[in-house]
């Protein structure tokens, strides 16, 4: 059975009612409604952690907006972030970079198999440049994203986990030119 936004603030209230640190609600037919009920939620709460969401393709950029207005102005305790597969596009993609630049507590963003494109990857970079938190991240890019990003890495300090597994059309020579990066940088 696949959860609705209806069902949202009964799996909140049993879960922060347990202390549970993760909210686990991937592969549902959520929507950005059911984000607002879970953020409006998540304002006070101090013990949640780790928030999964992926595979939910009817949040997209609306219910991006509700996460980064939770996690910039009330939850700072927010560690982990799974938002794959969840229809994001670069829109979406810019309001959570300009959050990474703020955020000095989310360690983990997962944003796998969503609608980026090259200027959306670009403006993460920037944002993973001065970010000094997120030491894992899980993405899906093009191949001319690979050089942006390897870019971000050489000023990034923190990250020290990159997935790009779900990335077929990678060409060689940008992992080359990722694997040069990464070798000059003792943090891999």
């Amino acid at each position: 059975m696949k959860l609705t936004d209806e069902e949202v603030p009964i799996i909140i209230e049993k879960a922060l009612n347990r202390g549970n640190d993760l909210i686990q609600l991937h592969g549902n037919n959520l929507t950005f409604n059911g984000i607002k009920m879970l953020t409006d939620v998540l304002k006070t709460d101090t013990a949640l952690q780790n928030v999964l969401l992926s595979n939910n393709p009817t949040i997209g950029d609306k219910g991006i907006d509700y996460l980064v207005d939770l996690f910039r102005n009330y939850n700072r305790t927010l560690r982990m972030l799974d938002l794959d597969k969840i229809n994001l596009t670069d829109c979406g993609l810019v309001l959570l970079s300009d959050a990474i630049k703020a955020n000095i507590n989310l360690r983990n963003l997962h944003l796998g198999e969503n609608n980026f494109t090259y200027d959306g990857i670009k403006i993460l970079a920037d944002a993973l440049e001065t970010n000094s938190t997120i030491s894992d991240l899980d993405l899906s890019v093009t191949s001319e994203c690979v050089r942006i990003l390897a870019h971000a890495l050489e000023y990034n300090t923190t990250l020290k986990i990159l997935n790009l597994s779900r990335n077929e059309n990678i060409k060689d020579d940008d992992i080359v030119y990722l694997a040069q990066v990464l070798f000059n940088d003792i943090r891999f």
